[in-house]
């Protein structure tokens, strides 16, 4: 970088070469051809990212200790071996809806209760948030049969939460406690009534 008295600072490359910020020898931030930027800790941390005001307030925070239950929670891999359709639902990974990122996963129920999204885990004996934001798509059915849970082995479904309205004109954030017996089970994303939906869902 270089700067002339009376001229903005510039910081970065002339050519089609990423930009590169590191400390202590590790890359701390990438600025790749075209912007896309991506920051990474080398040690986890609770405040990996923060945005502060002009007062020192925390408006933002990132924190990278919290570890996922879920497998590409915000579908931006291909969905083969995570997600998976749940009664005789399809689900497809979507880029043409996204609440973070550049894609979702497209759920499109038959008119069969319990239609919807599920992924296979593995849970412990210890209280679980279960967070999702969800979209209807706009030539859907109207929904208010949305419900999010967990399953251990061939049990039933348990609902942590049931009976939420999905908008087709934004992403509305739906989340819940649960503590599951520690075994093999799953969580899913539903519906309750017997009628045709298509949402999507994202992280």
């Amino acid at each position: 970088g270089r700067n002339s008295f009376g001229n903005p600072a510039v910081l970065g490359t002339n050519d089609s070469n990423t930009l590169t910020l590191r400390t202590n020898s590790q890359s701390a931030a990438t600025i790749a051809v075209g912007g896309a930027t991506t920051f990474q800790n080398n040690n986890n941390s609770t405040g990996a990212f923060q945005v502060n005001n002009s007062a020192g307030t925390q408006l933002f925070n990132v924190d990278t200790t919290v570890t996922n239950l879920l497998t590409n929670p915000s579908v931006e891999q291909a969905i083969a071996g995570n997600w998976a359709l749940k009664g005789s639902a399809t689900v497809i990974q979507d880029a043409t809806q996204k609440y973070n990122g550049i894609n979702s996963l497209k759920v499109i129920t038959t008119a069969v209760a319990s239609d919807g999204a599920q992924q296979a885990c593995t849970f412990s004996a210890t209280p679980y948030n279960l967070t999702v934001y969800a979209k209807l798509d706009a030539a859907s059915n109207a929904m208010a049969t949305f419900q999010l849970g967990y399953k251990i082995g061939a049990g039933a479904d348990t609902s942590c939460l049931t009976a939420q309205t999905l908008s087709t004109t934004g992403w509305t954030r739906f989340s819940c406690t649960f503590t599951p017996a520690a075994g093999a089970g799953s969580v899913y994303f539903k519906q309750t009534d017997a009628v045709i939906h298509t949402y999507y869902l994202d992280a």
